[in-house]
């Protein structure tokens, strides 16, 4: 749940590259998900007014839009953390790639309609690419990202540090992964980051 009391949940591709469902709005798969305490849609959906119900088989007919969809563009958001030190709904979602890319993704209630990109981009690159990298406007660019030819390679659990319990890390973002078993602090490094660089290099280190 969110700071706006809504439930958000994520959902994967269900491994489907093709065809691309991530950016069918016909279906929940791949997408953000975002209902009321009861069960029922939030107003500020992007398809609230527009849109059917989908939960009963997770799809409508091509041509209609999901009312529960949020954002949309997930491969396999594995998985996101609430920051509970901001005001407002705000989360990060670890979206684990395909064969190329890791990514870490900014989202919340400023979010509504946001494209993450996937099977178009995989992190910051067009997909199983490490050369072709320019950012889209028509996606959200991920914050940060590490290509499998380094130290990432499937990031999962994570949760930001609330005010209070750990000094030196307060508000910081912890997270996993799975194929290495490390937990890491991600740190900033803006002078280190080059997204115009090829392949591009994250302004964040962990």
């Amino acid at each position: 749940f969110g700071q706006d009391k809504n439930l958000y949940i994520a959902l994967g591709e269900g491994g489907s590259l093709d065809p691309p469902v991530s950016q069918w709005d016909h279906t929940l798969l791949g997408k953000m998900l975002r209902l009321t305490e009861d069960g029922e849609i939030p107003s500020s959906n992007p398809y609230a007014v527009t849109g059917v119900r989908c939960h009963e088989k997770g799809e409508t007919d091509e041509g209609k839009q999901c009312q529960e969809i949020f954002a949309s563009g997930l491969r396999n958001p594995f998985r996101f953390a609430m920051d509970p030190n901001s005001n407002k709904t705000r989360f990060y979602i670890n979206d684990v790639g395909g064969r190329a890319w890791e990514e870490v993704s900014v989202g919340g209630e400023d979010y509504a309609g946001a494209n993450y990109g996937w099977p178009v981009m995989e992190g910051p690159c067009a997909l199983d690419s490490y050369e072709e990298c320019a950012a889209d406007d028509r996606f959200v660019d991920p914050f940060h990202f590490l290509g499998h030819f380094g130290n990432g390679s499937a990031f999962v659990g994570a949760s930001f540090v609330p005010s209070g319990i750990w000094p030196v890390a307060e508000g910081s973002y912890l997270f996993m992964d799975f194929t290495r078993s490390s937990i890491s602090l991600l740190k900033d490094n803006p002078e280190g980051g080059c997204r115009e660089c090829v392949p591009p290099v994250s302004a964040y280190t962990n």
